[in-house]
């Protein structure tokens, strides 16, 4: 008995000593934590990002970090990493670019002797790559992962003196001190945006011959004309067979662009709300994106607090006329001009609708329901400034599956062999890629024209060829023509040029009007024309009779059995409504 009672108090003294050694360590981890947090913190207060990240990665590195999930060092992290890149993208032009020394963003900057870099005359696949996919898998992902744990973990984090933002036109930039759960939320939905539109970018297959297109370019810059450029450019595509179409290795990628865009609408819409119904406690006052509600009535109403997170400026900062000396930033006035302005447009009705229309552009990613009307966005402040004329299937964008996908090189316009008889206009030896695209500079031309400007080979005429009435003449452009043979590739998958009727536009001295026969003028079902809801001034009987009206509902959503496709007539009608002109001075651009 008394040998049982011996083994049982050895027990429990075991186990006290156990206990203890257990509590121990946890107060010394505890502690551990505690200081690379505060040393992170002070870090990112001097403006060393480099050593705050390794201060908060000793906390959060997932193999062997002392505690990985640490909300508030999560949080520390990401600021580490934001704050750096941020820096980076606002002093983008203080790199060389070339090796003249010249820099990317200043007015030295010249495309011609950037790509004598051999940065740049490598294929350009690879040259991007070099800092997207460091981008991509050693900033973007790792921020998105942290606020993934601070938004489960619901903390806020804050930086008594600002985390400084250095620009060339700003010192002494500090952004702070509070960053709180709408922040964080806010940032995750930035950075779910980022990972899709990166990996859509990288998936694209990006392996250029710029060594031929800088040729093509010197060559035909002599002429100085842009517009001669953008066709000659054709050349270089048709010796690219896999310039965008998508990559071997990274085109799956596509497959989870609509999921990361998605996401980031969904986490945009809960930042928003927890910004401006979660979080309205007198302590925002101090945070990035501030707002108070001071009456605490649930509502957004004139009273409240709306602060900017910029606790120091030098010299004072300016915003649209307004300088701002004192710090941090109240948007609501003594004289209450911002605070109307603001109460005006910002209300609870208006974020309904911004929800509203988050939740139609995240629908139709996932290809939900009616298609998007771009007019929806009318709805926002009730204002028709944008003009109901295109609806869109962003699904067909962004599809989940890789047989649904088409390269977009399809949405290009189509291109083919200029070849006349006798070589006129011939500056590659026999014939030369172009893209058929014509121009209007308003004088009349027809085959007659045309078979002069062959006969004195001054092909330059040529591309300028159509005057009012049709375009794309089938006769100069048409299976039977011997002028242009159709690439293989194009001559696939787009049908043959059967001519454009006469839009009722005139050049009125401005840009010429631009046409372009495209290979897919739905882009792959992405685009729906609706010429129906131009202005009686700007109907043209064409409009309708090529098959591009509809009847709309003003600001709703269109129902796919009364869309309209887009077509060769539409498409380019409405490229010059809008003022797009593939006509180009060579001095903008070089």
């Amino acid at each position: 008995m008394k040998t049982g009672m011996h083994f049982l108090q050895a027990c429990m003294l075991g186990a006290v000593v156990l206990v203890s050694a257990c509590g121990k360590d946890d107060v010394e981890q505890a502690s551990r934590i505690e200081r690379h947090v505060a040393r992170g913190t002070l870090y990112l207060e001097q403006g060393k990002f480099r050593p705050a990240q390794a201060e908060f990665w000793s906390v959060v590195n997932p193999e062997g970090g002392l505690a990985p999930a640490h909300c508030e060092a999560n949080y520390g992290y990401t600021l580490a990493i934001g704050a750096e890149l941020v820096g980076s993208l606002l002093n983008a032009g203080d790199w060389d670019g070339d090796n003249n020394g010249n820099r990317i963003g200043t007015d030295s900057f010249s495309l011609l002797s950037a790509v004598d870099d051999e940065r740049f005359t490598d294929e350009l696949d690879g040259y991007l790559q070099s800092f997207l996919e460091p981008a991509l898998v050693g900033q973007i992902d790792p921020m998105a992962a942290a606020l993934e744990k601070v938004v489960a973990g619901g903390c806020s984090f804050r930086v008594p003196g600002g985390v400084p933002v250095e620009t060339a036109g700003l010192t002494g930039v500090r952004v702070g001190t509070l960053f709180g759960v709408p922040e964080a939320r806010l940032g995750l939905s930035a950075m779910r945006v980022l990972q899709g539109a990166l990996r859509w970018i990288t998936a694209i297959d990006l392996r250029l011959d710029f060594k031929l297109t800088l040729e093509i370019v010197r060559e035909v810059m002599a002429r100085e004309d842009g517009y001669l450029v953008i066709r000659a450019l054709a050349e270089a595509i048709d010796a690219s067979p896999m310039f965008l179409d998508y990559h071997p290795e990274r085109g799956e990628r596509l497959t989870t662009v609509a999921g990361y865009l998605t996401s980031g609408l969904a986490d945009l819409r809960a930042g928003l709300d927890q910004l401006f119904y979660g979080h309205t406690g007198p302590e925002r006052a101090d945070a990035v994106l501030g707002y108070v509600d001071a009456n605490e009535s649930g509502s957004i109403d004139r009273g409240d607090g709306f602060y900017l997170g910029i606790v120091g400026a030098e010299p004072a900062l300016e915003v649209m006329g307004l300088q701002f000396d004192e710090y941090p930033i109240s948007l609501v006035d003594d004289t209450g001009v911002v605070g109307s302005l603001l109460f005006t447009i910002l209300n609870d009705g208006f974020l309904e609708r911004i929800d509203a229309l988050l939740g139609r552009v995240s629908d139709n990613i996932e290809g939900k329901g009616d298609l998007f009307n771009i007019g929806e966005v009318n709805n926002l402040i009730g204002l028709s400034l944008v003009p109901e004329l295109v609806a869109v299937d962003l699904s067909r964008l962004f599809p989940t599956r890789m047989n649904d996908a088409v390269p977009l090189r399809r949405f290009l316009p189509a291109w083919g062999t200029y070849d006349p008889p006798g070589g006129a206009g011939d500056y590659f030896g026999d014939g030369y890629v172009t893209f058929l695209i014509e121009l209007e500079r308003g004088a009349a031309a027809g085959i007659a024209d045309f078979a002069q400007e062959v006969s004195t080979n001054d092909i330059e005429t040529y591309c300028y060829l159509c005057g009012p009435g049709e375009r794309f003449n089938p006769d100069l452009y048409g299976e039977a023509s011997v002028l242009f043979t159709p690439a293989a590739e194009v001559a696939s998958h787009t049908a043959p040029v059967t001519g454009i009727p006469d839009d009722c536009s005139e050049p009125d001295g401005g840009l010429p009007g631009s046409y372009a026969w495209w290979q897919d003028p739905t882009f792959n079902g992405l685009l729906y024309v609706n010429l129906g809801a131009l202005a009686a001034d700007d109907v043209c009987p064409a409009d309708a009779a090529t098959g591009s009206t509809a009847a709309w509902a003003t600001g709703k959503p269109v129902p796919r059995d009364r869309a309209v496709p887009g077509n060769q007539y539409s498409v380019n009608r409405l490229l010059n409504l809008l003022g797009v002109s593939f006509a180009i001075d060579p001095d903008d651009l070089f």
